[in-house]
C-alpha cells in the first residue's frame, strides 16, 4: 500500500514539475522575456506615443535588440520613452528613434536607425531628443483619406494595396512616396463616374445586395440596398461620397 502511494506522489510530482517548467516556457515566450544578454538603457523624446506599450521590441533593420521598459509623459506634455538595448548595439549622437507598426490592428515596435549627426558614443541613460525621433503615422486618419480611392477601386487592388502600405510603415517594403505612385498609376485607367464604380463605392460603405442602379439628373447615381435586413435608398455623389436619401 506504501509502495503505490509514494509511486503516485512520484508521479504526481514529475507530473507537476513539467507542468510548471511548460507554464514558465510559454510566460517567457509570450511575455517576451530575454535570458542571459546584458543590456544597456537609453531613452528618447516622442511628441506621441500612440499605440507604444511597455515590453514592446526594439529594432534594428528588423532583428530584436530590446524591449521598451517604460513609457511616461513629462511637465513640458511630450513622451519620455525608456528603453533597453543589447551591450553590442552602438547607439550615436546621429541614432534616431522611430516608432513604426507592427501589425495591421495597431501593434507597434520602437525603430532604432543611425541618422545624419555626430558619431560621439551615447552613454547608458542618455536621451536622443526630438529632433531625432518621430512618431508613428496615424493610420486612422491615413486610411480614412484614401476611403475614396479604395471605393474606386475593386477588393484585390484594395487588399494589395493595403498589404504594401503596410509593408511601408513597418519600413519593410516601399516607401510612402513609392506607395503613391503605385496607388495613382492603378487610378488612372479607373472610370470616373460609372455604374461600376457607383456600385463598389455603396459596397464599401457596408450596403448589400445593391441593385436599380440609375444615374439621376442631379449627376448622382441612386440605387437601393440592403442594409442588415432593412432596403435603403441611397445616393453617390460625383467624389464617391454614400448618403441614405
Amino acid at each position: 500500500m506504501k509502495a503505490n502511494l509514494r509511486s503516485v506522489t512520484v508521479r504526481l510530482v514529475v507530473f507537476l514539475a513539467v507542468c510548471l517548467v511548460g507554464v514558465f516556457g510559454l510566460y517567457a515566450v509570450f511575455g517576451q522575456l530575454r535570458f542571459g544578454e546584458k543590456t544597456h538603457t537609453y531613452k528618447a523624446a516622442f511628441t506621441n506615443v500612440t499605440g507604444l506599450e511597455k515590453n514592446d521590441f526594439v529594432r534594428i533593420a528588423g532583428v530584436e535588440v530590446g524591449q521598451v521598459k517604460n513609457v511616461a509623459i513629462q511637465p513640458d506634455t511630450t513622451a519620455l520613452v525608456e528603453f533597453t538595448a543589447d551591450d553590442s548595439v552602438v547607439l550615436t549622437e546621429g541614432s534616431r528613434a522611430v516608432i513604426r507598426y507592427d501589425d495591421l490592428i495597431g501593434g507597434r515596435y520602437l525603430a532604432l536607425e543611425e541618422g545624419a549627426g555626430g558619431t560621439k558614443k551615447l552613454n547608458p541613460g542618455d536621451t536622443i531628443p526630438l529632433a531625432r525621433t518621430s512618431p508613428a503615422l496615424d493610420l486612422d486618419a491615413l486610411i480614412g483619406g484614401f476611403r475614396p480611392l479604395f471605393r474606386a477601386l475593386d477588393p484585390d487592388q484594395v487588399n494589395a494595396l493595403s498589404g504594401q502600405l503596410i509593408q511601408a510603415l513597418q519600413g519593410k517594403g516601399d516607401t510612402i512616396n513609392s506607395f503613391l505612385a503605385q496607388t495613382a498609376a492603378l487610378t488612372a485607367d479607373q472610370p470616373a463616374g460609372d455604374d461600376a464604380g457607383a456600385k463598389r463605392a455603396i459596397e464599401f460603405d457596408g450596403y448589400k445586395n445593391v441593385h436599380g442602379m440609375v444615374k439621376g439628373s442631379d449627376g448622382m447615381w441612386h440605387a437601393r440596398a440592403m442594409r442588415g435586413r432593412i432596403e435603403i435608398a441611397v445616393r453617390v455623389d460625383a467624389s464617391g461620397n454614400v448618403s441614405a436619401e
